[in-house]
């Protein structure tokens, strides 16, 4: 079940009137391991963190510092993912693989949708891998 911004507020709330992470979770369809960070996220920040705004850019040199905090610092990616207001503590686990695929180094993700040459060039060598 995707969390609308409502559904996150009134999660946070019954959280502060006493549900327990697990009936939380049972009642919104959602990881209890999602429903802690959720919980955790609004007690450092407010509930109005949990109202999803516009996606946010993170520059190459801002992912590099953060994921330094981690790896050189030794802070723990939940305690870093609370720290900057990540949506989600994946996020950082997603940039911290990445950098490590690509020989420790931050690549650009490309902005905007891919053209459509792109697209047609990639389905043909799909098409010929597979005959």
């Amino acid at each position: 079940m995707k969390s609308t911004d409502e559904n996150k507020i009134e999660m946070y709330r019954f959280k502060k009137e006493g549900y327990s992470y697990k009936e939380l979770s049972k009642k919104f369809k959602i990881n209890t391991s999602t429903v802690k960070y959720m919980i955790r996220l609004a007690d450092l920040h407010g509930e109005t963190v949990l109202i999803k705004g516009k996606n946010n850019y993170y520059p190459a040199e801002l992912k590099l510092d953060i994921i330094n905090e981690v790896l050189i610092l030794g802070n723990s990616i939940l305690a870093t993912s609370l720290k900057y207001v990540f949506p989600n503590y994946g996020l950082l686990c997603n940039w911290i693989s990445k950098f490590k695929e690509n020989g420790y180094n931050i690549l650009e993700k490309p902005k905007g949708r891919p053209s459509k040459i792109i697209k047609i060039l990639k389905t043909k060598n799909y098409q010929k891998l597979n005959n």
